[in-house]
């Protein structure tokens, strides 16, 4: 997409490569913005270090809530005990507990709605199951598909609160200091896609 808009600026670009455009090599999807100028730089790789899970497990995604997907037997045998989709009520209190933490911490919606979709089912699926999840993907997926959401409806909304300020460490951001951001070592770090040690107050989440 940056390059089709750097074309639209510049037509003698098209057919030019990434660093002929004056872009960084792709390496991975990243998020990517700036806060009083320091570029800030969001990723999967980010948030498995800052939340201390490999970015490695089970994933799925593209489901749309399909009501043909093998899937649906699944998530209501592991969520209701049958083979038929059930309500919000008939869920155990475990499992109401489960979903709960799912749409406040893991995959935040801010809707406040409890029916989840066939792909969150299956991620709770998962944990239910005690099957190993890619949680830094879906939480990656997650915060790529609430940015695009917020656009489209001009929401301001930001999920994962608790996390935000250790990510903005990772991509480039310390603290506030006096009245500007005190730029990090992690911003230089952070241009190779190196990574500090977690701080402390992490620590068990």
């Amino acid at each position: 997409m940056e390059m089709d808009e750097k074309v639209l600026l510049d037509p003698t670009l098209a057919g030019k490569t990434r660093e002929e455009m004056g872009f960084e090599p792709f390496t991975c999807t990243e998020i990517r913005s700036s806060i009083m100028g320091i570029p800030v730089f969001i990723s999967q790789e980010v948030i498995a270090y800052v939340i201390r899970r490999s970015s490695k497990g089970s994933f799925k995604d593209g489901m749309d809530n399909n009501k043909k997907s093998p899937w649906n037997e699944v998530v209501n045998k592991s969520m209701f005990n049958s083979k038929k989709k059930g309500a919000y009520s008939d869920l155990t209190m475990e499992k109401k507990l489960l979903l709960k933490i799912q749409n406040e911490n893991l995959l935040p919606n801010g809707s406040g709605v409890d029916q989840p979709s066939l792909e969150h089912m299956v991620f709770l699926h998962y944990f239910i199951s005690k099957e190993k999840a890619n949680v830094p993907k879906y939480i990656f997926k997650h915060m790529i598909n609430t940015l695009r959401e917020s656009q489209k409806i001009n929401r301001t909304w930001i999920p994962y609160g608790r996390l935000i300020s250790e990510i903005l460490h990772q991509g480039g951001i310390q603290c506030w200091e006096g009245n500007q951001w005190e730029h990090s070592k992690a911003h230089e770090a952070n241009q190779q896609r190196g990574l500090q040690e977690p701080r402390h107050i992490y620590e068990g989440i």
